[in-house]
Parts: C-alpha cells; sequence; structure tokens
C-alpha cells in the first residue's frame, strides 16, 4: 500500500479525475481524506496495487487540477502479489 499527499484545486470533477486516474492505471484506492487549505486542498490517497507508484505520481501531476503529489508513505509488505 502507498500513501499519496496531494495537493489540488477543488473544482467540479477534480476528486472524480484523481481517483479515475488512480483506477484506471490498476490501483484500488483504499483510503481518501481531503483538507481544505485556503483555495486549494490537501488530499490524502491511499492505494494498493503491483504497479510503479513513481508512474502513478507523474499521471497525477497531469491533472489540470492538482499542483504537486508526493508519496508520504509505502508499506511494500502490504501489497497484493508480492513476497514477503
Amino acid at each position: 500500500m502507498h500513501a499519496l499527499i496531494l495537493d489540488l484545486i477543488p473544482a467540479p470533477g477534480s476528486l472524480v479525475r484523481v481517483i479515475g486516474t488512480a483506477e484506471r492505471r490498476g490501483w484500488v484506492p483504499v483510503g481518501l481524506s481531503m483538507t481544505p487549505t485556503g483555495d486549494t486542498a490537501q488530499m490524502r490517497l491511499e492505494v494498493s496495487g503491483t504497479q510503479s507508484v513513481e508512474r502513478l505520481v507523474r499521471q497525477l501531476r497531469r491533472l489540470c487540477d492538482v499542483s504537486s503529489v508526493r508519496i508520504v508513505g509505502t508499506d511494500a509488505q502490504a501489497v497484493p502479489g508480492r513476497a514477503k
């Protein structure tokens, strides 16, 4: 499982674009929280999957409402399909 922090501009459809991008790339969203920070919002997105998390970060950064993405936690033991 991986935890990401996204800074985004809350706009109609921005949450759907973030979650949809993760799902279309083979990730399963397992946790989500959002905190408003003035004109923007900070989202914590936890995803599970076996693909490259760095690739997901690059794809999320390309979304028009996302200003930054960073990885804040990785639990390789919890990722399905990986050996312990």
